[in-house]
């Protein structure tokens, strides 16, 4: 379900903000450690996006496993 505050973001626009290769993004997707992109229609070749909501969350995500190994290490 989309958020009130959701957007689509292009993948150059999700390069940017998690600053990830497109290749590194690629790789952590078959993994299924990076959000998904979404179909914009129903034909194999349709633009995909990402949702903003999917990336924000994954972002928080990486920070506070970071900030976790930070204090484990000490």
């Amino acid at each position: 379900m989309l958020e009130h505050d959701d957007a689509f973001l292009s993948k150059a626009e999700v390069r940017s903000k998690v600053k990830l290769s497109y290749a590194e993004i690629a790789r952590r997707q078959r993994k299924g450690t990076f959000p998904p992109s979404i179909a914009l229609g129903p034909f194999r070749n349709s633009r995909r996006v990402f949702l903003w909501s999917s990336i924000r969350n994954w972002m928080a995500e990486q920070i506070a496993a970071a900030l976790a190994r930070d204090v484990s290490s000490k």
